[in-house]
């Protein structure tokens, strides 16, 4: 399969789009279950996922609701999402080729935000409550910590498993579609160049916008820290080789931020297992 994959709110839709006009299949619906009610406004044209946004193995291929598989001969030039988490635990039969999608820590981060507080709002008013009184609400990672631990489980997951990456750019997509169409489809060996790069809306974020959210979320990892995710993107951004002596600062970097990151991460799981034992949690 073609995966698309990266963090949320990082293009992938906007991916799965272009390479739909482009011509390929895509494998998942625009707005699954409850979305279109929930979160549509932070995507109007669609999200286009499915099952298999948690990974291709032995959980969600075969279907567990009714026994379909997918088999990987059939399905090399179909075009599905997957989010980083579950393209590590992908099987490698289903791995064709993955086009990746990153963009600006500061600017995810203040994206991710706005995502949350519309799932808090819809799932208020599915609880018949108010936003206020929200019943059990859930624990978020740090923007910026999963920024880093997804990104970095993606360059080193594809450095040692060696599947073929196009690491891209967000920003790049938006500033000339028509390049980054025509580099990712001559990448894939065809597709509609023209029709792909008339998806994207330029005009849906202004600089001035993306300038201010990338400067908000800064200080919630050490200045440090951040200079290392910045000069990451802008690595991706202008298409720069990652070096041996960049990837051992990505390394150091990680090992400075694992128990943050080990921390959050146990967390979110305390506070899952009191959420779904509290009374009028939403399963």
């Amino acid at each position: 399969m073609i995966v698309v994959t990266g963090t949320k709110r990082s293009g992938t839709s906007m991916w799965m789009r272009m390479l739909r006009a482009a011509g390929f299949s895509l494998i998942g619906t625009a707005f699954p279950g409850r979305w279109e009610r929930s979160i549509k406004q932070a995507n109007p044209e669609g999200y286009f996922e499915s099952r298999f946004r948690y990974g291709i193995y032995f959980r969600t291929n075969p279907d567990p609701h009714d026994g379909s598989y997918l088999f990987p001969h059939k399905t090399r030039r179909h075009v599905v999402k997957v989010f980083i988490p579950g393209l590590i635990r992908t099987d490698m039969a289903f791995i064709d080729r993955v086009v990746a999608s990153m963009r600006h820590p500061g600017e995810y981060a203040a994206s991710v935000r706005r995502l949350y507080a519309m799932e808090d709002e819809a799932h208020a008013e599915l609880s018949n409550t108010s936003a206020e009184a929200l019943l059990c609400p859930p624990v978020r990672p740090d923007p910026l910590l999963e920024w880093w631990s997804e990104n970095f489980s993606l360059i080193s997951d594809a450095l040692t498993r060696r599947y073929p990456l196009h690491l891209t750019a967000y920003e790049a997509t938006l500033d000339d579609p028509q390049k980054a169409v025509s580099d990712a489809l001559g990448w894939l060996d065809g597709g509609d160049a023209a029709a792909a790069a008339s998806i994207v809306d330029r005009t849906a974020q202004t600089q001035g916008q993306l300038a201010r959210e990338r400067n908000s979320e800064a200080h919630s990892v050490s200045n440090e820290a951040f200079e290392v995710f910045e000069a990451l993107y802008q690595k991706v951004l202008h298409r720069e080789p990652l070096t041996e002596r960049f990837v051992d600062e990505l390394n150091k970097t990680h090992r400075h931020l694992s128990p943050r990151i080990d921390e959050d991460l146990k967390r979110q799981g305390q506070a899952y297992i009191g959420r779904r034992e509290a009374p009028g949690f939403m399963r």
